[in-house]
């Protein structure tokens, strides 16, 4: 569907499509076109950059789409004093009348980096949010500075483009000097606290786990902040009461989801705590939660590894390798094709499992998997063990392992001179 010419008069630096789920689910969502341009003089540097966002409603014809093109009625218009260099539509926590828009706004006059400081960054400018309304400023939302990287020499690069996080926590800018390209990360407006309606951020932690989104814009955040241990506690609580109430979710996948973010928030809290008691305090934290992850996942690799039958597939294919005839012509005299000499016998395909015996990490892996077994083994018989339970589970193992039609320890044997002759196939 077609579009019909636009006329702007000054220097287009960004134009982009931007629309907002509708208010209610019955209605058609609102599509806009935003485009950003920029006043300047190119000889008279004594007239103040400035920058003009026009906002176009879009709305799809009325008759057959190929005979007409699409309605673009003009909207807000707002001009900016200083270089406007991205604008991005916020989605997070969106009630009826709330359209808004993240925009960052480069301060040509320099006064922003006398209120905001940070090491080997200058404030260049502020990122606010508009009301896609008017273009407004939005009152019950933060101001936050957008920085840049200085250089040695006093340059800094100006923001020429920028990418905002999954959960709209960062916004990623992209700098150009004369000899260097720079990323900064930037933090985001978020709702002033004591609005009643803000997106906590356990509720947002939830939701990026629902979307299976990236959680590490909201936890980077959360490290920056270094909140006190409750409030920690109160957003994992958070998080995890709205995501037990989604009754399709598994209760395991949430479990093992929330504890990740745990071990995350824990983790960086200690990186950056300077206080020695709680930064011993958060370690013990994310190292738990790291230990129960990592029982965890060996008991999903033991339940996937007791489903399967590797060993026994690959000594079927050791069998049946050895079993194939050679390569050699045929002997019989009724060749099919006449060949002089007459056609090879045709080799089976090679079975792809063989290449655990050819390669050297996987051969190590199987010969480290198979010892192991044999020392448990011989670790039990060394041990007296008591208790009808005890001998109950030894004599499974004896089961398992004893009268194994695979021997281990003369299986052992062989992969270790296999491991010799791979090691000389692989140059060392």
């Amino acid at each position: 569907m077609p579009l019909r010419a636009l006329e702007v008069k000054n220097r287009i630096t960004d134009m982009s499509f931007i629309s907002y789920p509708p208010p209610k689910g019955n209605q058609q969502s609102t599509l806009m076109l935003g485009i950003c341009t920029l006043e300047m003089d190119e000889y008279d540097s004594t007239i103040p950059i400035r920058s003009t966002y026009q906002l176009y409603t879009v709305k799809a014809p009325k008759g057959p789409p190929t005979s007409s093109s699409a309605l673009v009625g003009p909207g807000p218009r707002r001009t900016f004093d200083g270089a406007l260099t991205f604008v991005f539509p916020v989605s997070q926590n969106l009630g009826n009348a709330d359209r808004l828009l993240f925009a960052g706004l480069v301060d040509v006059s320099s006064s922003t980096s006398k209120t905001y400081s940070r090491k080997k960054e200058v404030a260049i400018g502020l990122t606010r949010v508009l009301n896609a309304a008017d273009l407004t400023d939005n009152v019950e939302w933060e101001t936050t500075p957008l920085w840049s990287s200085s250089q040695r020499n006093g340059g800094i690069g100006v923001p020429i483009s920028a990418g905002i996080s999954p959960n709209e926590k960062q916004v990623w800018t992209s700098s150009f000097t004369i000899w260097h390209s720079y990323t900064t990360l930037n933090p985001l407006p978020q709702r002033h606290r004591e609005v009643d309606h803000p997106l906590p951020d356990g509720l947002a932690i939830a939701l990026a786990i629902l979307a299976r989104k990236s959680t590490s814009d909201i936890l980077h955040s959360l490290s920056q902040a270094t909140p006190p241990s409750d409030s920690v506690v109160d957003i994992i609580t958070t998080a995890l009461t709205a995501l037990q109430k989604c009754e399709r979710v598994p209760s395991v996948w949430i479990t093992g989801s929330m504890m990740g973010v745990a071990l995350s928030i824990y983790r960086s809290m200690a990186k950056h705590c300077e206080d020695e008691e709680r930064r011993q305090r958060y370690t013990e934290r994310w190292r738990a939660a790291h230990d129960m992850m990592s029982m965890v996942s060996c008991l999903t690799a033991f339940h996937e590894a007791s489903k399967a039958d590797f060993l026994k597939r690959l000594l079927k294919a050791c069998v049946v390798a050895t079993t194939v005839p050679n390569d050699k012509p045929s002997q019989g005299e009724d060749d099919l094709f006449g060949s002089t000499p007459n056609s090879p016998i045709a080799r089976e395909q090679f079975d792809p499992v063989l290449i655990n015996l050819i390669h050297p990490f996987a051969l190590t892996a199987l010969s480290t998997v198979l010892e192991s077994i044999q020392k448990f083994k011989e670790l039990v018989d060394r041990n007296a063990l008591s208790g009808e339970d005890l001998a109950a589970g030894r004599h499974v193992l004896d089961d398992l392992v004893v009268t194994c039609p695979t021997q281990i320890p003369e299986l052992l044997k062989v992969l270790s001179e296999a491991k010799v002759e791979a090691g000389e196939l692989d140059g060392g």
